[in-house]
């Protein structure tokens, strides 16, 4: 697996209204983990009453990442993801996440 481009864009924080808006592009795996967890630290201490991963360009996501979307979970009432692939979609659905996590086209 190649790793997420070291660029700090690879994990990106957006504004869709009030609702903060990570936007996830390449891969998420085990060797890059320390990107997205630092985004979602830094959204979680202004504790949102909900947040959107935008899947729009994630290509991989392993263990790791929905170890990161769980453990959001736990902390935040509403979690939604936008534009998942149809890959990541059968992933999400296969875990079990779609009943912990609200799915967008």
């Amino acid at each position: 697996m190649a790793a997420l481009d070291p660029d700090p864009d690879t994990v990106v924080e957006t504004r869709d209204g009030e609702v903060p808006t990570l936007v996830l592009r390449g891969e998420l795996d085990s060797s890059n983990m320390a990107l997205l967890q630092h985004a979602v630290d830094a959204v979680l201490a202004r504790r949102p009453a909900s947040l959107v991963f935008d899947f729009t360009e994630l290509t991989f996501i392993d263990s790791a990442g929905i170890a990161v979307l769980v453990t959001t979970r736990a902390v935040v009432k509403q979690i939604e993801i936008r534009n998942p692939s149809a890959i990541l979609r059968r992933v999400l659905t296969a875990t079990g996440l779609t009943d912990l996590l609200h799915l967008e086209p």
